[in-house]
């Protein structure tokens, strides 16, 4: 018997190192490629992952989509045209539709100088019964303290305006620039920025060459680009900022084309600088809800009025929205002796926001902004390119709520008070008044992602 298990035993031996070394000699199944994963990147904030194969990348790509209706009080909005001071067609009240899609991409990549950085948004935009348009709001590189490309202006500091909830008139303005910024610790910085002109330049008023309805003023390129500084200080308290801007202005060509032309026949190449300062303040308010906080900002310009947030239009041709008297927000005026004058001009806020809970917020802003023309070119008269002064007072508020997360539905009601004055004495034609007011409102609703 132990023969026989032992002969057993040795067959089924030999029998598995027969299959063991048969399996050796198979083909082996070859593995797939291995999979790539995305993987959360918390480095930067909600949103950002790592790019597949990287380590030390990470990116955000999202968008916005909105869509706004606004309306005014129905208003006899008619014009005054300061050079023949004479009435205008009648503009009402204005009703539209406005849409915005605005796609962003952040890429960011830890270095040992630093976090370089990419950053770019798109805005596609159709409103007010006029064409599509398509534009770049924001690209810029930014690596250790150098920014580089189309950002937000350092000298700016309230941007909340920049949701177009807020249309008092504040400095927001992307533009294209060169800047470097140092921080000293503690929260504190400073920031030398070089910024393109021809984003803040208003044409300059004049009454020259034979230009009777008067007109503005072709700037004629600059030789130097604007020159910001600001010195700043972000800490758990809140923020606070002071800067200034240098902004110059060539003017060769009045409106109509014509040479500036000196009384003695002479062309004029006229150069002018003006200047900005603004200081701003924010102040965080936790006691009283999560994200709270209210702002000061206060500023002044002198033949930089796009500093304080303003934009030319024409004399004698449509007036914007909520202004009775056609009002030239000009860096300044020429005189029928070809003489140059300034505007200056200042603008002050007080705005608060306060969440009522996570999804739902209330604004409040107050604002007020004035131009002064010299006393020089207020003492003319309007066919002698005169212009008066001008003041407003603006009062919003604005409400919030965000009944799923990305999705917000806005309403905003906004009075403004206007007050200007005719210059030389002229008197106002019937039916005009100097001193008037006009409600707007918006309907918002945005989809983030």
């Amino acid at each position: 018997m132990k023969l026989i298990k032992s002969l057993l035993l040795g067959a089924a031996t030999g029998l598995v190192g027969v299959a063991v070394a048969h399996a050796a000699d198979l083909p082996r199944r070859t593995k797939g490629p291995a999979v790539s994963y995305v993987r959360i990147c918390d480095t930067y904030g909600a949103g950002f992952y790592y790019l597949p194969g990287s380590t030390d990348t990470c990116v955000h790509i999202g968008a916005y989509l909105r869509v706004d209706y606004n309306f005014s009080d129905t208003h006899n909005l008619l014009g005054y045209d300061y050079a023949t001071v004479v009435s205008q067609t009648a503009q009402q009240g204005v009703n539209n539709f406005f849409a915005r899609f605005a796609p962003t991409f952040d890429v960011r990549t830890a270095t040992e100088y630093g976090v370089l950085r990419v950053f770019g948004q798109g805005n596609f935009n159709s409103g007010a019964g006029a064409a599509s348009t398509a534009g770049v709001e924001k690209a810029f590189i930014q690596f250790g303290g150098l920014t580089a490309g189309r950002a937000t202006s350092f000298y700016d500091f309230y941007i909340y305006a920049a949701d177009d909830y807020d249309s008092t008139h504040t400095s927001y303005t992307p533009t294209n620039l060169l800047a470097y910024t140092a921080t000293f610790g503690g929260g504190f910085s400073a920031s030398l920025s070089i910024e393109d002109p021809l984003a803040r330049s208003l044409p300059y008023y004049d009454n020259l060459g034979g230009n009777s309805a008067g007109g503005f003023v072709a700037a004629a390129g600059q030789r130097f680009p604007d020159l910001v500084a600001n010195l700043r200080v972000d800490q758990g308290w809140g923020s606070a900022q002071l800067s200034g801007a240098v902004h110059q202005d060539q003017l060769l060509t009045n409106a109509a084309g014509v040479p500036l032309v000196s009384p003695g026949g002479v062309m004029s190449n006229k150069t002018e600088t003006g200047f900005a300062i603004l200081a701003g303040l924010k102040i965080n308010l936790p006691t009283l809800g999560a994200g709270d906080a209210m702002y000061f900002e206060a500023a002044y310009a002198d033949g930089a009025t796009g500093y304080l947030g303003y934009n030319g239009y024409s004399i004698g041709a449509a007036v914007q929205p909520g202004a009775q008297l056609s009002y030239p927000t000009a860096d300044g005026v020429v005189d029928a002796n070809g003489v140059v004058h300034k505007t200056a001009g200042f603008e002050a806020l007080v705005a608060l926001r306060h969440y009522w809970s996570p999804t739902f917020f209330t604004g409040g802003i107050i604002g007020y902004t004035q131009l002064d023309q010299a006393a020089a070119v207020r003492a003319l008269a309007p066919t002698a390119g005169g212009v008066g002064n001008f003041s407003e007072w603006r009062f919003g508020l604005t409400n919030e709520w965000v009944p799923v997360a990305g999705f917000a539905i806005g309403l905003e009601v906004e009075y403004a008070k206007v007050h200007q004055t005719t210059p030389g004495g002229a008197a106002i034609p019937a039916g005009f008044s100097g001193n008037y007011g006009t409600w707007t409102g918006k309907i918002r609703l945005q989809r983030t992602f």
